[in-house]
C-alpha cells in the first residue's frame, strides 16, 4: 500500500466530502419532505393506514433514508478524523508550516508560488515548498495510518 498516495487522496478529496455532506443532508430532507403525508393523501388512506401497493414505496423510501444517513455519518466521521489529525499536527513544535501547506496544497489547491508567499518563503524557492509538503504529508500519513505508514517511509 502506498501510504503517502492514500494520505494525499484523503486530503485532496476533502472539499468533495464537504460538498457530499451538504448534498446528503439535502437528499435526506427531500426524501422526508416528499414522503410526509399531505392532507389529500391522508384522506385516501385505508383504516390500516397503508393503502395496498404503497407499502413498497414506503419501505423503499425508508431504506434510502437509512443508506443516505449512514453515508452521511461515515463521511462526517472521516472529516472529523482528518480535522483532528490536522489540529494535532499543528500543535507539534517542529511542524509550524505543515498544516498551512497541507490545507493550501491539497484542500484549497493553491498555486505553489502563493503558498510560498503565505508561509514566508521566497516564491522562487519552490524546492523548499516541495520539501515542506513532503515532510508534512509523510507525518500526516503516519498519524492517519499508523505503524504501517511509518515502516513504509
Amino acid at each position: 500500500m502506498d501510504y503517502i498516495r492514500e494520505a494525499e487522496k484523503v486530503l485532496y478529496h476533502y472539499r468533495e466530502l464537504q460538498f457530499a455532506l451538504e448534498n446528503l443532508e439535502h437528499q435526506i430532507a427531500n426524501l422526508i419532505g416528499r414522503s410526509a403525508p399531505s392532507a389529500w393523501k391522508a384522506a385516501e388512506l385505508e383504516i390500516t393506514g397503508v393503502k395496498y401497493g404503497f407499502h413498497d414505496d414506503a419501505y423503499n423510501i425508508l431504506f434510502k433514508i437509512k443508506v443516505l444517513t449512514e453515508n452521511k455519518e461515515k463521511t462526517a466521521a472521516e472529516m472529523e478524523k482528518v480535522d483532528k489529525l490536522l489540529d494535532e499536527l499543528e500543535k507539534d513544535p517542529d511542524c509550524e508550516y505543515y498544516i498551512d501547506v497541507l490545507r493550501l496544497w491539497y484542500i484549497e489547491k493553491t498555486p505553489k508560488e502563493e503558498i510560498a508567499g503565505i508561509i514566508g518563503y521566497s516564491p522562487n524557492s519552490r524546492q523548499s515548498i516541495y520539501n515542506i509538503k513532503d515532510r508534512a504529508i509523510r507525518k500526516f500519513a503516519v498519524m492517519y495510518f499508523g505503524l504501517g505508514a511509518l515502516k513504509a517511509i
